[in-house]
């Protein structure tokens, strides 16, 4: 399953699969379109950049000092397409939403990624290091 940020992740990780079973394995093409599930993904999560503050919380909290280590906003969004050939966890229980179609989710996801830029030129533009 693509949890990656792009439109129809799942139709676009369907086509591509699909190609390139095709070109290697008739059999195996026709075994994927018929068996296997790409259901589309909208995931929403900010992590930010990790600053030394971040790191000393962490190494705070679990006792380790970890260089890799990152945090995220509290708030999560996670939509799936309930679309799958034989049954499927039950990620509900985690808090992901199933939902007929997956694109109403991600418009304002992909709003905000217009919006950033604009923001991040005009704070530049204007002698500013960084938009809040």
């Amino acid at each position: 399953m693509s949890c990656d940020n792009m439109p129809e992740n799942g139709h676009v990780m369907r086509n591509v699969t699909c190609a390139y079973a095709r070109a290697v394995d008739a059999e195996l093409a026709a075994w994927i379109e018929a068996n296997v599930t790409f259901p589309s993904t909208m995931v929403d999560r900010i992590v930010p950049a990790v600053t030394p503050e971040t790191l000393d919380k962490i190494e705070q909290l679990t006792g380790v000092r970890d260089p890799a280590g990152v945090a995220c906003e509290p708030f999560r969004q996670w939509v799936i397409e309930d679309n799958f050939v034989a049954g499927r966890p039950q990620w509900e229980k985690a808090g992901a939403e199933l939902v007929a179609d997956v694109i109403p989710f991600g418009r304002d996801e992909a709003a905000d990624a217009q919006r950033q830029p604009i923001l991040s030129w005009r704070t530049l533009l204007s002698g500013g290091l960084s938009a809040h």
